[in-house]
């Protein structure tokens, strides 16, 4: 027991060393590739979803500099990135660090080494990074730095509003319901839609539903969950943050798009997916995140599109839009703790935030590096975006996919309110969260 409480005391003495340091890297103090960085060495391996051909030239060049530390970074595709990090991580052949989404850091909070305030404190993440990533603060300490974000934002066919005679793009949902029938084609005798103004309503064919659906609760203050006085989350689905603005507001208008009889009827479960709805002219207007920019031209290089920021309610005080974002998390079975924590600090760094935000067309996360206005409008939007993102503590993201989705499918076939489908999401919800913290104990 004692050999293995000195043991302990060695690995939480290195670890803070290495924080420290990484702070130092991170903040500027230090810079990598001068005399000083060969305090950190061994080897780092890192994983994620993100391109290798990216992270792994960025790699190459810190070893270049550095040739006592060699990181390395495996790609991992995201339809199975969770299944297998935690199988290597059980085998003993796990990664050092994750670059994780949003919607896993719940799932990983226990596998993670907890960054501790008198190193990192929470108003330096608060004045340093966008507001998404306060999710990364818990009671305990950080569990990671940011990495990217991506948000989303509203993609329109140029074409299609200037034959409609609408000179300027929506900016809040007010102006978006007075476009629908501009925009919407139907043929009255078997209500099929000709032409959309917007993939809304529904949810299997609409690209990116659930975090649409996120974004516009959000949107009304309702953060989606709350901690009890045993830090528990509990899901508020359900509850008021703003009278004027309710989640039972939020499906109404939701699922107007897909009803029949509503005058806002611009969509079906009948229609192809969103997105390709969107490319082939059929659809004014699609809901994307701003990595997909290049993609869409990629794909239809004749498509005379634009883009602006997601709407937003007409009279908020503050802007609000669902951002897709990456955090590197050291993993605790580390056997390098200083240099794991060196290089997830050193992703979000100066250097490599210039160099990611580039190279994925992503903004940055730094907002010193967002008060430095890009020349096109289009990077502009995506900045603000960026600034505005926010998103929420998710206990299983395939499993809160299908709440959401029976949450859409019982509204719209009439077999729930909107109030009752959100008393099930809080259930669910409540029931998937008591499933991680039993699992976390």
């Amino acid at each position: 027991m004692k050999g293995s409480s000195t043991f302990q005391v060695v690995i939480m003495i290195v670890m803070i060393i290495g924080i420290v340091f990484a702070v130092a890297v991170f903040s500027g103090f230090i810079k990598f590739g001068s005399k000083s960085s060969t305090a950190v060495t061994g080897s780092v391996s890192v994983w994620g979803e993100l391109p290798r051909q990216v992270v792994a030239e960025y790699f190459t060049t810190l070893n270049t500099q550095n040739q006592d530390l060699k990181i390395t970074y495996t790609e991992v595709p995201s339809e199975n990135f969770d299944q297998t990090v935690l199988e290597a991580l059980a085998s003993g052949k796990g990664p050092d660090v994750v670059l994780i989404t949003e919607d896993m850091l719940l799932k990983y909070k226990d596998k993670a080494f907890m960054i501790p305030f008198t190193s990192y404190s929470e108003g330096q993440i608060k004045t340093n990074f966008i507001r998404e990533a306060e999710l990364l603060i818990t009671k305990d300490g950080l569990l990671g730095f940011p990495v990217t974000v991506d948000p989303l934002v509203l993609y329109y066919n140029r074409d299609l509003f200037d034959k409609a005679g609408i000179a300027v793009p929506p900016k809040n949902w007010d102006e978006i319901k007075n476009l629908v029938p501009l925009l919407t084609t139907i043929d009255k005798g078997n209500f099929s839609v000709k032409q959309s103004a917007l993939p809304f309503g529904d949810f299997d064919n609409i690209s990116h539903a659930k975090e649409i659906i996120t974004a516009l609760l959000l949107q009304t203050g309702n953060p989606l969950y709350k901690k009890d006085i045993s830090d528990y989350f509990i899901p508020t689905f359900k509850e008021t943050y703003n009278p004027k603005h309710t989640s039972i507001n939020v499906l109404d208008f939701y699922t107007s798009f897909a009803s029949p009889t509503n005058e806002l009827y611009t969509w079906n479960r009948g229609l192809p997916n969103s997105e390709q709805q969107f490319l082939v002219g059929k659809s004014a207007m699609y809901i994307g995140y701003a990595s997909e920019l290049f993609a869409l031209q990629q794909k239809n290089p004749n498509f005379n599109f634009d883009v602006v920021s997601f709407p937003q309610i007409a009279d908020a005080t503050s802007a609000v839009t669902y951002g897709k974002m990456l955090s590197a998390v050291v993993i605790k079975s580390t056997k390098n703790v200083a240099a794991a924590y060196y290089t997830a600090a050193l992703l979000s760094g100066v250097d490599a935030q210039k160099y990611l935000s580039e190279k994925l067309s992503v903004p940055p996360v730094r907002r010193d590096l967002l008060a430095i206005r890009p020349s096109q409008t289009y990077a502009q939007v995506f900045y603000n975006g960026a600034l505005t993102a926010r998103s929420w503590i998710d206990p299983n993201t395939v499993m809160s996919a299908k709440i959401f989705r029976d949450m859409i499918t019982t509204i719209n076939s009439g077999s729930n309110s909107s109030e009752a489908a959100l008393s099930n999401v809080d259930a669910a919800l409540g029931q998937l969260f008591m499933a991680v913290a039993a699992t976390q104990q």
